[in-house]
C-alpha cells in the first residue's frame, strides 16, 4: 500500500514538473510579444499552477484565470485556498456550480481565504457548466474580458 502511494506521489511530481516545463517554454516563446501574460488553467492543473506560483517555482505572470480549480483532497484544498489568497498577482476564479464536490468545497475555501487576507485583486464568479458540459465559450470570453477591463488591461 505504501509503495503504491510513493509511486503515486512520484507520478504527481512528474506531472507538475511537466506542467512547469510547458509553462516556462510558453513564457520563453511569448517573451518578445507585447502585452500581459495571463495563464488559464482548469481543474487539478489550476491547483498545481497555484502551488508552483506560491512556491516560486515559476516566474509570476501578470495574472491567472482558474476554472473550477481543486485537489481531490480536503487538506490540499485548504492549502490551495491559502496559497491563492497570498499570491501577489490578480486571480480570476471561475467555477461551475455542479462540476464536482471537491471543486465546490475548494472554491468556498478560496473565497473565504481571499476575503480573510483582504486580497483585493481576487474575483470569483460563476459560469454555468457541469463536469459533463463545457462552459459556454461566449460567456467565458465575456467574463475574462470584463476582468481584464476592470484591471485596466483593455
Amino acid at each position: 500500500m505504501q509503495q503504491a502511494e510513493t509511486e503515486n506521489d512520484e507520478q504527481l511530481q512528474q506531472y507538475k514538473q511537466s506542467l512547469q516545463a510547458l509553462i516556462q517554454a510558453a513564457k520563453q516563446n511569448q517573451a518578445e510579444q507585447f502585452g500581459f501574460q495571463v495563464i488559464i488553467a482548469q481543474g487539478v492543473m489550476g491547483a498545481w499552477l497555484v502551488e508552483l506560483l506560491a512556491e516560486d517555482e515559476l516566474e509570476q505572470p501578470d495574472g491567472i484565470v482558474l476554472i473550477s480549480a481543486y485537489y481531490p483532497n480536503q487538506t490540499l484544498n485548504k492549502k490551495l485556498a491559502e496559497q491563492t489568497a497570498t499570491l501577489a498577482i490578480p486571480v480570476l476564479d471561475i467555477y461551475a456550480e455542479h462540476y464536482n464536490h471537491w471543486q465546490q468545497q475548494a472554491r468556498e475555501q478560496r473565497l473565504i481565504a481571499s476575503n480573510k487576507n483582504q486580497k483585493l485583486n481576487y474575483r470569483q464568479t460563476h459560469l454555468p457548466a457541469t463536469a459533463d458540459t463545457a462552459p459556454n465559450s461566449a460567456k467565458l470570453n465575456k467574463t475574462v474580458y470584463g476582468w481584464f477591463n476592470a484591471l485596466g488591461w483593455y
